[in-house]
């Protein structure tokens, strides 16, 4: 039996210094524990200590350590399903309960007090229901009932649960548990009329518009309406789609909302003018910077360069004055290739069996049975496999996803067995049309979901390929959502609608090296600078391993006849 540490085990439980080896020494020594108990709750121990790639002595067993240190893992790096990986943090989770290293009661735990059951039962909805039963239990395991909980209950809940959640954000429990009283509260009579403050942990910094002069946002509406529909025949910066307009007004806001926190007193900022003075720009150019870990962030170099061309093309301003907002923007230029958070959400697909697991994914899906499904879970599940499937042969924008029409953007031959997907340059970002041939398999479920399970999912008569709520096509927030809960659910992998481009991009090059103009046409890049600035590096590790492989090769060659290794002589 492993010997734990002296100074952290006691009696009533460990120390919060403790590591999963005391934890293993601690569970080992339990004599109340049944065999499964014990065995279940060793390997729970040793299988996180082997996901970490550690050894046990060298993780603190506290909860809110192992929270934070597997929080970079996903299923596809351990090699393990959700399910499994539900199990084993479960047990974990108890043998941490049964050391008092965690604060939470659990369901089979602690059983509702009289007063808080009468109360929870009441409840019809599951979303409440759950995080409210498990407060409440928090509460009975202190003596606490329904009309003792005061505001300052939910700060030593929380201050709990960043000590000893383990699976989940403690923010993300505390801001649902605030929503789910309050709706118990309101809906009620019986519950406690205790209305909380539901937190924001937003990172926000915005400041409301109405401590600016009116004059201010009254020129950056002007201006924003310019570069929307700009003069054809005049001089200015080249038109905006209306997602860029939104998003150059949400940098705006942030930017002049950056100098308020800096110092600078709101009622000064009157007209566009005042915001690109050489001073000014630095000032708030400094705020985004120190609100990154990066040495030169990608927001503020995008920020810099908007306010440039504000300068350039509206407020006009000098050749000298111009020359020192272009020397900031050279300066924040972020060095060209891919981030690295980028870069390593990409390294799982190193492996084959990733990329295998990922482009069979839809087809696989397909097959699955669906027993217990409605009809309309399963077209929702169809839904997602065809928006799968024609991110992996089409790797396009979520947007434009989103926004396929099948009037407009879905071609037919006569036969209707070849089809394309046309999206004109004025739908698209790039300004490029995008035209791109389904190949049969894709052709094939299109049809299979456009017989059978899209006419379930329409509210409204619309022409949206994928169709939503009210008569609109299905948002592209939700899409999102739906096809990387999707992923992770079925491979472990954690990829995002983006992710797909990049990943499209890594396969050419691995397969291609150097093909960065299949790449331009593929991702629908204007420029190809785009393209290689972007991607420039990403073949390295494929490069690295043709090399590899030669060095192999030439170590399995034979050696040519009469051939002596290099080296001292006999007797020297």
């Amino acid at each position: 039996m492993t010997t734990p540490h002296p100074s952290r085990f006691f009696a009533s439980g460990l120390h919060p210094t403790a590591t999963l080896a005391d934890l293993r020494a601690w569970v080992d020594a339990q004599s109340g524990l049944s065999a499964d108990q014990r065995r279940d709750r060793l390997s729970a121990i040793h299988t996180v200590a082997r996901w970490l790639r550690r050894d046990a002595g060298e993780i603190m067993a506290s909860p809110a350590h192992v929270r934070e240190r597997l929080k970079g893992l996903n299923l596809a790096a351990v090699g393990t399903s959700q399910r499994n990986w539900e199990n084993v943090l479960s047990r974990l989770r108890r043998a941490q309960m049964d050391a008092g290293l965690s604060a939470m009661p659990g369901r089979s735990e602690i059983p509702l007090t009289p007063d808080w059951a009468a109360l929870t039962i009441l409840l019809k909805e599951k979303v409440s229901r759950l995080p409210l039963c498990r407060f409440a239990r928090w509460c009975g395991a202190r003596g606490m009932g329904p009309d003792q909980v005061t505001l300052e209950t939910f700060d030593a809940y929380l201050a709990d649960l960043r000590t000893s959640e383990l699976k989940k954000d403690p923010r993300r429990v505390h801001k649902l548990l605030c929503q789910s009283w309050n709706k118990a509260s309101r809906g009620l009579a019986s519950w406690p009329g205790l209305i909380v403050e539901v937190p924001d942990y937003r990172n926000t910094y915005l400041v409301d518009w109405a401590r600016f002069p009116p004059s201010l946002k009254a020129e950056i509406d002007a201006y924003l309406a310019s570069r929307a529909a700009p003069d054809p025949f005049g001089e200015g910066a080249r038109p905006i789609k209306p997602s860029t307009v939104a998003l150059r007004s949400s940098q705006l806001h942030e930017y002049v909302s950056a100098l308020v926190h800096r110092g600078r007193d709101p009622m000064t900022l009157r007209g566009l003018a005042d915001l690109v003075e050489v001073d000014t720009v630095k000032k708030a150019l400094r705020f985004f910077m120190g609100r990154s870990k990066a040495g030169k962030p990608v927001h503020a170099s995008n920020v810099a360069w908007m306010i440039k061309v504000l300068a350039h093309h509206w407020v006009k301003v000098d050749e000298t004055h111009l020359a020192l907002l272009k020397a900031m923007c050279k300066a924040l230029a972020p060095a060209p290739g891919m981030v690295e958070k980028v870069r390593g959400k990409l390294r799982p697909f190193d492996d084959p069996a990733n990329v295998r697991a990922l482009v069979t994914l839809p087809q696989r899906l397909l097959a699955k049975t669906k027993g217990g499904k409605t009809p309309r879970n399963r077209a929702v599940e169809v839904q997602i496999d065809l928006m799968m499937e024609i991110l992996l042969m089409i790797p396009m924008r979520v947007g434009d996803l989103s926004r396929l029409d099948l009037v407009r953007h879905i071609r037919r031959s006569r036969g209707g067995k070849v089809v394309h997907i046309s999206i004109p340059a004025a739908e698209s970002k790039s300004e490029d049309p995008l035209e791109a041939l389904l190949p049969p398999s894709a052709v094939q479920l299109l049809d299979l979901y456009l017989r059978d399970h899209r006419p379930l999912l329409l509210t409204a008569p619309n022409d949206a390929l994928f169709p939503g709520r009210g008569g609109r096509p299905k948002s592209s927030s939700c899409m999102a959502v739906q096809i990387k809960e999707c992923i992770h659910r079925e491979t472990g992998l954690d990829v995002n609608v983006h992710l797909f481009r990049h990943i499209a991009a890594k396969l050419i090059l691995e397969a291609y090296p150097g093909a960065y103009a299949m790449v331009q046409q593929i991702l629908n890049h204007k420029r190809l600078a785009t393209t290689t600035g972007a991607y420039c590096g990403t073949e390295k590790a494929a490069n690295f391993r043709h090399f590899d492989d030669h060095i192999l090769k030439l170590r399995a060659e034979p050696p040519p006849p009469g051939f002596r290794p290099p080296g001292k002589g006999k007797g020297r």
